[in-house]
């Protein structure tokens, strides 16, 4: 009997080791979630997923994955997949406009065919609350232009980024929040060329796009 009462005690010693290591795993998720968001204010929506994820609760959705829901919407809606891809990185988006919706070759002018789509997605960027920010991008091909109105493709992709801007007939407060930028053929998502030089078509016309990203 004694023996039994022994081993008894003796497995019922360490059983506080196993509530404090889920403490502890629960307040090592914890203060993950918080620094996850520390490249950033944060916001009562913040706070709230960081209470779920503590309590085993469902984790809230954030006004990312909600912009995020609206554009596939979108995009399923116009039936655009083709040419229009958005990516979910943490609690940021990135999409991308293939060029050939928006604009004619070397040309800065939004097509008819381009406005349509453009202002689908002005309606969703303006709901986009603080303290998230945008950025629109132009980004070009490898292939050296100049015109009577463009000089390079440092000046197409930036003139492109800002028509996209002017076309989003953002609100004022959400303007404070947005900027443009143009990178030309710097950062190409796939290679231009193949090794010998030779150049690739298809990935020349995935480089050529307007990005915008929420974050």
């Amino acid at each position: 009997m004694s023996k039994r009462k022994k081993k008894g005690k003796e497995e019922g010693e360490f059983l506080w080791l196993v509530s404090l290591s889920d403490l502890m795993i629960l307040l090592f998720v914890f203060f993950v979630v918080l620094f996850s968001f520390s490249a950033r204010k944060m916001t009562a929506a913040d706070y709230a997923r960081a209470a779920a994820i503590l309590n085993h609760q469902e984790v809230p959705k954030t006004p990312i994955d909600e912009v995020k829901g609206k554009i596939d919407k979108m995009i399923k809606d116009l039936k655009l997949p083709d040419v229009i891809s958005v990516v979910q990185e943490d609690d940021a988006l990135v999409m991308d406009i293939r060029d050939k919706i928006l604009f004619e070759s070397a040309e800065f002018a939004l097509r008819e065919e381009g406005k349509s789509v453009v202002g689908a997605i002005g309606e969703i960027l303006g709901k986009v609350p603080p303290p998230y920010k945008i950025a629109i991008e132009g980004h070009t091909d490898d292939v050296p232009i100049h015109t009577k109105h463009i000089e390079d493709n440092w000046e197409l992709s930036t003139r492109r980024a800002h028509t996209i801007l002017e076309s989003l007939t953002l609100e004022s407060e959400v303007l404070k929040r947005t900027a443009i930028m143009g990178y030309a053929e710097m950062r190409p998502i796939v290679p231009n060329r193949n090794p010998d030089g030779s150049p690739l078509p298809g990935n020349k016309a995935k480089n050529r796009r307007v990005t915008i990203r929420i974050y």
